[in-house]
């Protein structure tokens, strides 16, 4: 879920430090996280949690969002279909 905020910094053309944890480590890393979870950004100490919220910051920040309202609802579309199709079919696929 994380990949689409990843793509958006590389198309910005944005350095980040992308941090994934080995599940083993996760429990201990649990409790500094927005939510108790993963996707976070992390900007100026303060961490955004959940990946499409991040996704859609980082499109504003960037000036990926679109060019009108009907572009940025369209962009919006792709991004709620993407949710939906992982929510769909991430069980078959990681279990």
């Amino acid at each position: 879920r994380g990949e689409v905020s990843r793509l958006i910094l590389t198309a910005a053309r944005q350095k980040f430090e992308g941090i994934r944890y080995p599940e083993n480590e996760w429990p201990s890393h649990k409790s500094e996280m927005s939510l108790g979870q993963m996707r976070v950004l992390e900007i100026d100490d303060v961490k955004l949690p959940q990946s499409m919220t991040i996704a859609r910051f980082l499109a504003h920040q960037f000036h990926l969002a679109g060019k009108n309202n009907l572009e940025q609802a369209k962009i919006e579309a792709v991004a709620d279909t993407t949710t939906d199709l992982l929510n769909k079919f991430g069980p078959i696929i990681w279990y």
